[in-house]
Order: C-alpha cells, then structure tokens, then sequence
C-alpha cells in the first residue's frame, strides 16, 4: 500500500512527505534532523504524489514556472 514504517526508514530531511499518526491521521510534513515538522506522532510515511503533467506543462508555458519535485529517497 506504500506506507513505510518510521521504524524501517525516514524520508531524506527537509522534503514534504505524506504522513499516518498512530491516531490514523494523514498529514503533510517533512523530517529534520532527528524529528518531524508539523506533528510528533508520525508512524507510517509515504511520497507525495506527483503533479499532473498537464499542469507542470501549464506552469512553464503560461508563467515560465519550472516545478521541481524532491525525491525523499534521495540522499
């Protein structure tokens, strides 16, 4: 289901992650140095999804917007 346990592996610093409390509650924060924005309960984490292709394109033609996405696997 793509959850991953805390327990297992945390996410690279500082990228946005989707995120499952042990009250199963689904958050958006990021991990730094050696604790959570945003919540102090994470259990489970997740990659964000990707944006929409249609929009990124959208971005660069209409505003000259490169979006960037961050992998949280990468080091």
């Amino acid at each position: 289901n793509g959850w991953i346990s805390v327990a297992d592996k945390l996410p690279k610093s500082n990228v946005h992650v989707l995120c499952c409390t042990n009250w199963g509650e689904i958050v958006i924060a990021s991990y730094q140095k050696w604790r959570w924005s945003g919540c102090k309960t994470i259990v489970y984490w997740q990659p964000l999804p990707k944006i929409p292709q249609a929009l990124k394109a959208k971005l660069k033609n209409e505003v000259g917007f490169t979006v960037r996405e961050r992998d949280p696997y990468e080091s």
